[in-house]
């Protein structure tokens, strides 16, 4: 079941929208459903946790940063170093993206001892544990 709201339901900023109720398609998901995964999958959509999925691969293994120190209030360096993000000035083709754009560049988990793969039912139970 895909749901969406109509064009009078439809958010229009600070200023309104239709009052908050129970959307019929809500209620037909709870009425029929015979277990609560159905009503879980109707409100969260295995779309999301594939796009969830693809983004968390995407920012460990993909996205180029630049490890930096931090210090403490008194200026002594930290034991953990922190990343910031290389943000390139130019779209960058398919064959530039395998290639570091400074020197320092690294991906955020390239130290790992482990390259996990990471899927949509991988951020599920992650989820659940949650």
């Amino acid at each position: 079941i895909c749901w969406e709201p109509s064009g009078h339901d439809r958010y229009k900023g600070c200023s309104g929208g239709r009052n908050l109720r129970v959307s019929s398609a809500m209620k037909s998901v709870v009425g029929t459903a015979k277990y609560v995964i159905g009503v879980f999958l109707f409100i969260f959509p295995i779309s999301l946790f594939a796009q969830i999925a693809e983004e968390s691969d995407h920012y460990a293994y993909s996205d180029w940063v630049e490890q930096k120190d931090r210090l403490d209030c008194d200026g002594n360096k930290m034991p953990k170093p922190f990343y910031t993000p290389i943000i390139s000035g130019k779209c960058r083709s398919q064959h530039d993206k395998h290639i570091p754009p400074t020197q320092n560049a690294c991906h955020r988990a390239d130290n790992k001892p482990r390259k996990y793969i990471i899927t949509p039912s991988f951020v599920m139970a992650w989820h659940g544990i949650l």
